[in-house]
């Protein structure tokens, strides 16, 4: 089911750096929805990126897919 089988596309996570900046900007935001073209949950950092958003969003909802 994955189309990233059948795309020409570098499969790569994104680096958690980027994660944290990226999460940093999230003021007044109600919702995260975690996908993209591969599996979130498979992440090496996925626990880590969890918790930094519930640490800094304590109300915020976290979606994954």
């Amino acid at each position: 089911m994955c189309l990233r089988n059948v795309m020409d596309v570098v499969k790569d996570d994104m680096d958690f750096a980027l994660f944290e900046r990226l999460a940093m900007g999230l003021e007044g935001v109600h919702e995260v929805l975690l996908r993209g073209w591969g599996e979130p949950l498979i992440h090496p950092r996925f626990i880590q990126a969890i918790a930094l958003l519930r640490k800094n969003f304590p109300g915020l909802r976290i979606r994954v897919t």
